[in-house]
């Protein structure tokens, strides 16, 4: 009888693996595709004809892109860079850094959830971060968006804000 191996099972061997070649820790994480990595490809090669066919405009703020880290100023890069972040692994440690180095001092995740904010609060100590998933958040943000600042990123949605990683838009 021949075993079928599947993603779960080498997903597996690689933690053991990595084990043995002495990593600390393994954890598997629960999610619900294999965003970001090399298994998304065929993904990507469906969306990007979409994507790139989309109507867009120069952002009149720089998108920092979750691929490569680097702010995107012309609409057309911003597009490449969303293609290319269905299967590319993302540089969160290296966006973050690239947004305090541009003055962000504040950021806003947008959406359910604080793994973000936690993130940014791990990579960019001296950061102030607010949390906006419903309504009753709006005084919270809006406190926060009025202290001083040099600059702020939202981690979800735009908004008139300096600088703004793709994907959390």
């Amino acid at each position: 009888m021949v075993r079928r191996t599947t993603r779960r099972d080498a997903v597996r061997r690689a933690g053991e693996r990595a084990t043995e070649l002495g990593a600390k820790r393994v954890v598997p994480l629960n999610v619900s595709a294999p965003f970001h990595c090399a298994l998304m490809t065929p993904a990507e090669e469906r969306l990007a004809p979409e994507l790139r066919a989309l109507r867009a405009v120069n952002p009149r703020i720089p998108i920092v892109a979750n691929v490569d880290a680097e702010p995107k100023r012309e609409a057309g890069a911003a597009i490449e860079a969303l293609v290319r972040q269905v299967s590319a692994p993302v540089q969160w440690d290296a966006v973050v850094r690239r947004l305090a180095s541009e003055g962000v001092t504040h950021y806003v995740e947008v959406g359910p959830g604080t793994v973000l904010s936690g993130l940014v609060r791990k990579i960019h100590r001296e950061a102030a971060v607010v949390s906006f998933a419903t309504p009753d958040d709006l005084a919270a943000v809006e406190s926060a968006l009025s202290r001083p600042s040099t600059g702020t990123g939202v981690l979800s949605a735009p908004r008139d804000e300096r600088l703004v990683p793709p994907g959390h838009v």
